[in-house]
């Protein structure tokens, strides 16, 4: 199965950062299917630079695309997109990771199984 990654629209309602392809195709069609516009990627260094993309209501981050650097990673997304709700998940056994994100500035901390669990929920309180 081929994924193609949704083009930025003029308005992306939500951000993904989500290195696992599979997870990240999951949150794409949950976000579609809540009529949500998407700009999906795998890494933060992806996103976009363009000023005149408005920011979006929502910001998803898996901590393992930050590469050991979550606090950085949180706070240049925070103050890129400082009106969107930020979203951090990573592995429920790393406390030192996801104490870390939330530290930075992260609205919502979540262990990946919870962030699986709660998304369709999530995405609609967005949309």
């Amino acid at each position: 199965m081929q994924v193609t990654e949704p083009q930025p629209s003029a308005t992306p309602k939500v951000v993904a950062v989500v290195a696992d392809l599979i997870f990240r195709t999951r949150i794409i069609r949950t976000a579609e299917s809540a009529g949500l516009d998407i700009l999906a990627m795998s890494s933060p260094d992806q996103l976009p630079e363009d000023p005149e993309l408005e920011v979006p209501r929502l910001v998803i981050i898996d901590l393992d695309t930050t590469r050991g650097a979550a606090e950085d990673a949180v706070i240049a997304i925070r103050n890129r997109y400082p009106a969107a709700h930020l979203v951090a998940y990573g592995p429920h056994v790393d406390k030192v990771l996801l104490h870390a994100a939330q530290q930075a500035g992260a609205d919502q901390v979540l262990a990946r199984s919870a962030l699986n669990a709660r998304l369709p929920s999530l995405l609609a309180a967005h949309a």
